[in-house]
């Protein structure tokens, strides 16, 4: 790591690292101004001197993004920020952001009524949608001022993972059954997961896709499998707590039953039970909804090694964390992430899982008429780069 000049760091890798500029937007990775730590060591960002800040720049937090804190009190409850000048990349539209911070209420419901009463005095530009807000807004949207816009903002890839140490799970014709006749896509519809990577991560290949729902190839896979004659005595168990997921495991078991005539069933168990039962390497089957925190293959395939635990790690999942070995330790870019693609394709070619689908998380904003281009990045990044204003908007001053 060396600093080059006063505004340049340069970091050097000892492999390639896809997610390492997301990896940069953590707040683990900020960068500090030595002035600062320097001059007030470990209550450098503390309330211990909100009190005393000095007017000079070289006092506040130091960042690279399109703003600058311009404003910051911890006793009085102020934070502004300002444009920065000196952003690396296209200059923000607004010449800054003043977060109102003294409607805050630790109840929700008196918040958010703070909240929603600021907003009709024209106090606020933005703020978080009142649930009677919403509902007016689906009763008939032409009766509220401004707009009602739901912010997508993390990414979820939910998944049925096999083990394949236990019978019939240990045969890859019986699971190519198991995935052949899920029928996904009519339950999920465009959330249905194509494949364990979202279509914007990087590495994303499209041409690997989970084996669709097909009951003719369903059934040719049983018969094809060591378990064809044993349909009539196996019955599949998901040991599992008191879950939403049940429901959709109920409906998943359903087309197995349908299409193959295996019975299989959702079994509530404590979370002593299941510990139990995955220290004897019994677990069957584990559902999955991983949120990754940067939009990189290692991010999501790197969790596969160790589902059923190291000790008792079926081989399959063994070759996984190989390929995955291989893939990390790859000094090349592009061939690392060959590497990383052929590492899910193996994960879907064997049926070790079961690709349900995609979800994000979000927050219902409500934006004044002359608010446009407000966006809540993905995966790290500034959601008011693209902010501006109409020429509707009222005068605002930052303090």
């Amino acid at each position: 790591m060396e600093a080059v000049d006063d505004r340049t760091l340069k970091v050097m890798l000892e492999r390639p690292t896809p997610t390492f500029p997301a990896q940069l937007s953590d707040h683990e990775a900020a960068v500090l101004k030595r002035e600062n730590v320097e001059r007030w060591g470990v209550d450098w960002s503390s309330p211990n001197r909100s009190s005393n800040l000095p007017q000079d720049d070289r006092a506040l937090p130091v960042g690279t993004g399109p703003f600058k804190l311009h404003q910051f009190d911890f006793d009085k409850q102020i934070c502004v920020l300002s444009r920065n000048e000196h952003y690396y990349g296209r200059k923000a539209y607004l010449d800054g952001v003043e977060f109102v911070t003294d409607l805050i209420d630790l109840d929700w419901n008196t918040f958010l009524g703070n909240l929603n009463r600021a907003f009709e005095r024209d106090e606020l530009d933005m703020t978080l949608a009142h649930p009677s807000t919403l509902a007016k807004h689906r009763e008939d949207p032409s009766s509220i001022e401004g707009e009602i816009e739901f912010i997508e903002f993390g990414a979820a890839t939910h998944f049925l993972a096999f083990n394949s140490a236990l019978p019939p799970y240990d045969d890859v014709r019986f699971r190519h059954a198991l995935v052949a006749a899920a029928d996904v896509d009519s339950r999920y519809g465009e959330s249905a997961a194509g494949s364990l990577l979202w279509p914007e991560f990087i590495g994303y290949d499209e041409d690997i896709s989970v084996l669709r729902y097909d009951p003719n190839r369903a059934q040719d896979e049983l018969t094809a499998s060591r378990y064809a004659n044993d349909v009539a005595t196996t019955e599949l168990t998901y040991h599992g707590g008191p879950d939403p997921f049940q429901a959709e495991f109920d409906a998943i078991t359903a087309n197995w039953l349908e299409t193959l005539g295996i019975e299989a069933q959702y079994e509530v168990s404590s979370q002593s039970t299941i510990e139990h039962i995955d220290q004897r390497g019994e677990r069957e089957m584990i559902y999955k909804r991983h949120s990754p925190a940067y939009p990189a293959p290692l991010a999501v395939l790197s969790i596969f090694p160790h589902l059923f635990g190291a000790e008792r790690q079926p081989e399959e999942y063994a070759e996984v964390a190989r390929l995955l070995e291989i893939a990390s330790s790859e000094t090349d870019a592009a061939r690392q992430l060959e590497l990383y693609s052929n590492v899910e394709r193996y994960l879907l070619e064997q049926a070790l899982t079961l690709p349900l689908k995609w979800t994000t998380s979000g927050a219902n904003a409500h934006l004044k008429p002359w608010v446009h281009g407000y966006t809540i990045p993905r995966y790290g990044g500034s959601r008011f780069h693209d902010v501006w204003f109409d020429d509707t908007a009222p005068e605002r001053v930052l303090p």
